[in-house]
């Protein structure tokens, strides 16, 4: 999401790239006579389909395009990547050019011809490694929305690096202020760099088969009663569930590991609002609290347990066939929730803290001294649903850096 969003910004990067080709004025003429009412008008007709269409998100791009002017239009935008993909030619050969002024290349060596006119530079060698690592991208990754998301992560890497050696320009350079050296780092450098902590508990999150293991274990005790545990990862389980499981022995009958997912429209119809499903294992579910920017998460916690539940009772007599052995498991299972309820409802949130150890690079101390700065000022979503206070749990996990 967040290379998604970088994505957004980086025709500034491309308008200041060009401030090696073009001058000042042309470029701000070009901009505000031609990007910028384009870039306007094609934002408008988006948002204007989107609150016509709010489920219909997928290649927005074209679906809000006219029919009569599609192909056309099609024809132009094809054109437009064409001339900027020439951009990565241009950059990489700009490079060549100036290792070849530094003395490591001749020009003559490796295939380059420098021409006549300065800045015009080209490489036959540089074209072919160029075409070999596109059409490799391309295999590997196969979906434009991944190829996307990738470089969405790349740009997110080139930025933070930019970030690192504009400070030290503006230090050893400019001689900027201290201060505002450290406005303008701090900001920038924790903006791009403090989403650590997710990529870990991906790296090791807890898959079915392992929670199998764990469960399996003759010391780890099946305890009465219904627990929320809940997590941000929704494909797959949170590392903290194992460092619970090993240091209490035990785990609830029922167990529901529940993800509040927040999506890009304005409300959720309540038929979508709860997604539930079992994970195979006895008393273990997933559920997935689905809203959007307009609904509200000010529910009661009763309230809330009881829509879980009637969710759940209604996926198993969904999942069970009409034998009468179906029926009776199915009954089974549904009377296992009752008592589960009736036995007592517990939340479980995790809250992850990182260690500092002394391998750790100062790189990875300040960033995570700005983690936790921001950790610490995050409020939990669990008031915010109407949990009683007595029936909130909290379990600490220290993360290795």
């Amino acid at each position: 999401m967040l290379g998604g969003t970088i994505l957004c910004i980086t025709g500034s990067e491309a308008l200041f790239a060009d401030l090696g080709h073009f001058n000042r004025n042309s470029i701000q003429i070009a901009f505000l006579f031609t990007i910028y009412p384009s870039l306007i008008l094609t934002y408008a007709g988006q948002t204007a389909y989107l609150i016509r269409n709010p489920n219909d998100h997928i290649d927005g791009f074209y679906k809000f395009i006219p029919k009569t002017i599609y192909w056309p239009i099609f024809i132009i935008a094809t054109s437009a990547a064409v001339v900027a993909s020439q951009v990565t030619n241009i950059r990489h050969l700009l490079c060549h050019q100036t290792i070849c002024r530094t003395g490591l290349l001749s020009s003559g060596q490796g295939g380059a011809h420098v021409f006549n006119k300065e800045g015009e530079v080209y490489s036959p060698e540089v074209n072919y490694i160029l075409m070999i690592l596109c059409v490799a991208v391309i295999l590997v990754f196969g979906d434009g929305q991944d190829i996307g998301n990738a470089f969405g992560v790349v740009v997110s890497l080139v930025m933070l690096i930019t970030t690192i050696l504009l400070t030290l320009v503006m230090i050893i350079i400019w001689r900027t202020p201290p201060l505002l050296v450290a406005m303008y780092f701090i900001v920038f450098f924790t903006m791009e760099g403090v989403y650590r902590k997710i990529q870990y508990e991906l790296t090791h999150k807890i898959d079915l088969g392992r929670l199998g293991l764990l469960l399996s274990d003759t010391s780890v005790q099946r305890v009465p009663g219904l627990c929320f545990f809940y997590s941000n990862i929704q494909n797959g389980l949170t590392p903290i569930l194992g460092h619970y499981i090993k240091n209490t022995r035990s785990l609830h009958s029922v167990t529901i590991f529940t993800t509040l997912r927040y999506l890009l429209v304005p409300k959720v119809a309540p038929q979508e609002r709860i997604i539930v499903k079992k994970l195979g294992l006895k008393g273990v579910y997933a559920c997935v609290i689905q809203y959007g920017y307009a609904d509200s998460l000010n529910l009661e916690g009763d309230d809330f347990v009881s829509q879980v539940m009637d969710s759940l009772r209604v996926h198993i007599e969904a999942s069970y066939g009409c034998l009468p052995s179906d029926l009776t498991q199915g009954q089974e299972e549904i009377s296992e929730l009752r008592e589960a309820k009736i036995a007592g409802v517990i939340h479980v949130r995790g809250k992850a803290r990182f260690y500092i150890g002394k391998n750790t690079s100062l790189f990875d101390r300040l960033m995570l001294a700005f983690y936790e700065v921001l950790h610490n000022n995050c409020r939990s979503a669990l008031p915010a649903l109407g949990v009683p206070l007595p029936q909130r749990l909290e379990v600490g996990m220290f993360y290795e850096a």
